[in-house]
Order: structure tokens, then C-alpha cells, then sequence
């Protein structure tokens, strides 16, 4: 069973640099009074880093990496873009079928679901994606 989080109070929250760590061994990360700490600048990269060593299992898994970026870029000063340190024609993937290559398709795991949309914030089933279409 899973021991309840203290979140922290609207004070710790508003604080300028926030802090994270790592709540379990899927490496969620939420602000903190205690735990391992790590600034913006370090938890950006454990994310950049967690983005390039995707396993490839659940397309949900790197779309959850993913939205997390605007927020601690947020948090280290930068504007809120992912595209500014992320290279979204380079995702880790399995290989997309041809067909495909008209379609938005950033990433896909090996059960086929798909990592889409012009801006990478969408999950389809590549079996649901038309060929060719747009």
C-alpha cells in the first residue's frame, strides 16, 4: 500500500526555485519540503534523459515525460516550449510503417499506439491512423 505524500503548503509552492523529487521508481516528480531534492535545471535533465531512454513500452509513458517539460522550463526561468530542447523528429520509436509519413507521427511503442498531432499531445492507435491522411 502506498504511504500518503505531504504536499507542500501555498508558501513552499510559491516559492522562486522549486524543488523536486522523485515520489517512485516510475520517476513522478512533485514539489517538496523533503525527499531528494533536485532544482529545475537537474530535474530538466533527468526528464531530457528520460525522454532518450524511453523503452518503447507505452507511448503514454513518454507523453507523460513530455508534458511535464513546459513546466520546469517554466521553472528555470526559460519560455514554456518544449520544442526548444527537444528534437521531436528524433523520439525514441519503433519503426512507423510507410504509409504513414503524411500523418503527424512523433513516436510509436510496440503495441502500436502513436505519439501524434503538430504538437506532440495526442496518443492514437496506428491502426485508427488513415494512410495518408492528415
Amino acid at each position: 500500500m502506498n504511504n500518503p505524500v505531504d504536499y507542500p503548503d501555498e508558501e513552499t509552492m510559491n516559492q522562486q526555485e522549486p524543488e523536486y523529487y522523485t515520489v517512485d521508481k516510475a520517476g513522478d516528480w512533485i514539489l517538496s519540503e523533503s525527499g531528494e531534492i533536485y532544482d529545475a535545471d537537474t530535474h530538466l535533465e533527468s526528464l531530457l534523459l528520460r525522454v532518450d531512454n524511453w523503452n518503447k513500452e507505452d507511448v503514454r509513458d513518454l507523453l507523460s515525460i513530455l508534458d511535464q517539460v513546459p513546466e520546469v522550463l517554466r521553472a528555470t526561468g526559460r519560455p514554456p516550449r518544449a520544442s526548444d530542447v527537444i528534437d521531436y523528429s528524433s523520439l525514441p520509436t519503433e519503426p512507423i510503417p510507410q504509409g504513414r509519413e503524411l500523418y503527424p507521427i512523433w513516436a510509436m511503442d510496440k503495441k502500436g499506439r502513436c505519439l501524434v498531432g503538430p504538437s506532440a499531445d495526442k496518443v492514437e492507435e496506428l491502426t485508427d491512423i488513415v494512410t495518408g491522411s492528415v
